[in-house]
């Protein structure tokens, strides 16, 4: 199922909570693997998925939150009473679990931070499902460093139980809005919406058995008298057939007449405009490079000591880019990279920054299991904007096709984006048995998307930026964006996603700064500047004027 976007929380008088120095909405996927190993999967699908947008000039930063819910949510407190009920017992269901990891010293202050809800509006429901929004988030400033004050004061305490542990056990109970109050309730008011809730559905449950019985017996009247009418008619003389089959025969056949001219009156004009349209070949109109077409040896770094590479350009990819697993504090980083050397790797300086430079992995077809590289160059920062970049050796090399880069790109050239995006390979069963099992033989299966150069942009520290149209999402990061030769152009790096537009925005790192980089550190990458000799797509034609032949008659089939 794809995600589903659920709104978005303006920053302007939102102040993000901060564990181990870094904002939590930032340690989205450390939260959901704590959740996920300790409290369970139900625990870990209860956080939307963060999306943060800078701030840019006067305009303050927005978090625009996704899941893959079956359908529009709604805040809790605006559902039907006996509906709140059900989900608020889900809910609690889904926290029971998490409520011991709240004392924990290890992980408790990143739960209990992840659990503060800005808002009632954070959480949401549709169809029984319940999904956090605006979590990790402050109304008041001061609170930013802490997060005991904010997970009692948070909407969700509610529904924690005893899991309000430390500062948090001492602070004042809250519950949902109520129809007589809509603001927070003091919790001497929650026995009286426990009996509320408990008597509701003894209430519905009598009410839906009335209206059953209505319907049986509504049901058993209407049959009843249509009986009573068709016999009546039946006894009486001369009564009119409800069908008349000799109209009806003669209504078709005006039907049919009618088509036949209209037949007539398309075939000429058909023949009319025979010369005068521009005819299109769908198939020769493709949105990106056929990944089908064989690749030229002169579009890739001629391999040492190995026969050229032969195959398409989709061979190329699932031999050159690989899947990038970075264990951290509690989870796991995971991204994309691809060979630029038989053993180095260039990836996002995000996607390894966290980790422990001797646990860092890489996988694909081609290598057959984990392989472990160690970090040899890093940008200073990874900031958006920033050069964002990493290079991974291998202990030696491997038996793959590097792939080459090139400076030569411009708007509207077709690409392809490369990589291993989780909302995608979730999916893949390889994919699971890799990550929540362990199996360093599981590999997944390299996801391909391809679409078009937008633009060629400047940002504001002076990095070469190119937004495109191939679909990417989080796991795309560090992985290629190659042009119809196989040649990468740039690197994944950020998407944005806006809700008042309903769009979204994917960027790539144009590899001029990147090849700089990486020769500042000993990697050495020749660029290739030559433009793409790829086939270029079929032209529109003018038809030439044709009569075009009589119509065969019909033959039997047998």
């Amino acid at each position: 199922m794809p995600p589903r976007f659920l709104g978005k929380t303006v920053l302007g008088e939102l102040a993000p909570l901060r564990i181990d120095g870094r904002p939590v909405l930032e340690q989205y996927e450390r939260v959901r693997s704590v959740l996920a190993a300790r409290a369970g999967q139900a625990a870990a699908a209860l956080l939307a998925e963060p999306v943060v947008t800078p701030a840019s000039g006067d305009a303050p930063g927005s978090v625009s939150w996704y899941a893959d819910v079956p359908g529009e949510t709604a805040p809790l407190h605006m559902l039907p009473a006996d509906q709140q009920a059900l989900v608020a017992a889900a809910l609690r269901n889904a926290l029971a679990g998490v409520e011991p990891l709240l004392a924990d010293p290890e992980h408790g202050p990143l739960l209990r931070a992840a659990l503060a809800i800005a808002s009632p509006d954070g959480i949401r429901a549709v169809d029984g499902r319940v999904v956090l929004t605006e979590w990790g988030l402050s109304a008041d400033p001061e609170a930013a460093g802490g997060v005991a004050a904010p997970l009692a004061a948070s909407p969700i305490g509610a529904f924690l139980g005893s899991a309000r542990v430390g500062a948090d056990r001492e602070a004042p109970a809250r519950v949902l809005p109520t129809a007589a109050n809509p603001h927070f309730a003091p919790a001497s008011a929650a026995s009286a919406a426990a009996a509320a809730a408990v008597s509701r559905p003894r209430t519905w449950s009598l009410l839906a058995a009335g209206l059953v019985i209505a319907a049986l017996f509504l049901g058993l009247g209407v049959w009843l008298g249509n009986r009573m009418v068709r016999e009546r008619l039946a006894s009486q003389p001369g009564t009119a057939a409800l069908f008349d089959e000799a109209a009806a025969r003669q209504a078709l056949e005006r039907q049919r007449a009618e088509n036949a001219a209209l037949e007539r009156q398309v075939e000429e004009r058909r023949r009319a405009l025979d010369g005068n349209v521009c005819l299109l070949d769908p198939a020769a109109q493709p949105l990106g490079p056929d990944t089908k077409a064989a690749v030229s040896p002169a579009t890739v770094p001629p391999p040492a000591g190995r026969p050229p590479f032969q195959g398409s350009i989709a061979d190329l990819l699932k031999q050159g880019v690989v899947f990038v697993l970075a264990p951290v504090d509690g989870g796991a980083s995971t991204g994309s990279g691809f060979f630029v050397t038989a053993d180095t790797v260039v990836t996002n300086r995000h996607v390894i920054e966290r980790a422990d430079p001797n646990r860092i992995f890489v996988i694909n077809a081609k290598l057959g299991t984990l392989t472990p590289v160690r970090p040899v160059a890093e940008t200073p920062d990874s900031q958006i904007g920033d050069l964002d970049v990493a290079a991974l050796k291998l202990g030696q090399p491997a038996a793959v096709q590097p792939l080459s880069v090139t400076t030569t790109v411009a708007e509207l050239d077709p690409v392809i984006a490369a990589g291993y995006p989780a909302l995608t390979a979730s999916a893949d069963e390889a994919y699971g048995r890799l990550l929540h099992e362990g199996d360093s033989a599981a590999v997944p299966q390299l996801i391909l998307t391809d679409g078009r150069i937008s633009a060629i942009q400047d940002s504001p520290s002076g990095v070469k930026l190119m937004p495109h149209t191939a679909a990417i999402s989080g796991g795309n990061s560090g992985g290629p964006l190659v042009d119809a030769c196989g040649r990468v152009v740039g690197i994944n790096t950020f998407i944005a996603a806006d809700r008042e537009q309903a769009a979204s925005a994917k960027w790539a790192q144009k590899v001029d700064q990147v090849v700089a980089f990486l020769a500042s550190k000993g990697v050495a990458i020749t660029p290739l500047t030559a433009a793409c000799a790829a086939p270029p797509p079929a032209q529109p034609q003018r038809a030439a004027p044709a009569t075009p032949p009589p119509r065969a008659a019909p033959e039997p089939t047998n």
